[in-house]
């Protein structure tokens, strides 16, 4: 008798995967075991939304103009213009690899205050350590005290950290009472620079 001729696959071919999943091999799943793994899929379906969600946060924060398309940055004169990525790619390009891209000019002008923040206390913060530099390596037998400046939401304020062998800013002083002194002169600016919202 000649080969029976088949047209595409099988029906044992395209089964669910999950249909010979049961412990024993070969043999269909029991109800419990189903509902077992449709509960494991349904949270591998919850996680790819939220790994999806993240990625669509991501995209928005680190948003790029289309060709044709105006943008926003900060020029040399600490002036907020807007651009055209028609212009030139290579200068545009430029800009967003440094973070000086922005869709509104509220954006560019939110990072134009943030610079001119940071600028302010690290000059400050140089006058007022003179020539003492932080050392953190703690092997180094020159390693010292220094003090950062944090902004803690639940007393909503600034206050002084204590750090010796760990670096948690570029910012940062050889006493508690000059921390403490920069965050009393300088209030506005820590803000700004710490990015803490609504503190009015």
């Amino acid at each position: 008798m000649a080969p029976t001729r088949s047209f595409g696959p099988t029906w044992s071919e395209t089964r669910p995967s999950f249909f010979y999943s049961s412990p024993v091999k070969n043999k269909p799943m029991t109800k419990k075991e189903l509902i077992k793994q449709v509960e494991e899929l349904e949270k591998q379906v919850k996680d790819l939304r939220e790994g999806a969600e993240s990625m669509r946060v991501g995209k928005e924060y680190t948003w790029e103009p289309e060709t044709d398309e105006d943008y926003f940055r900060v020029d040399m004169n600490r002036d907020c213009v807007v651009d055209s990525r028609n212009i030139s790619q290579e200068i545009t390009d430029r800009h967003i690899s440094f973070g000086n891209c922005f869709k509104t000019r509220d954006e560019a002008e939110q990072f134009n205050e943030w610079l001119k923040a940071r600028a302010t206390l690290i000059k400050e913060a140089k006058i007022a350590n003179e020539d003492w530099k932080p050392v953190y390596d703690e092997d180094d037998d020159e390693c010292n005290d220094k003090y950062s400046i944090y902004y803690d939401y639940e007393d909503e304020e600034l206050h002084a950290c204590s750090e010796r062998d760990f670096r948690s800013g570029e910012i940062v002083f050889k006493s508690r009472e000059l921390a403490e002194e920069s965050i009393a002169n300088f209030e506005d600016e820590w803000l700004t620079y710490l990015s803490v919202e609504d503190y009015d």
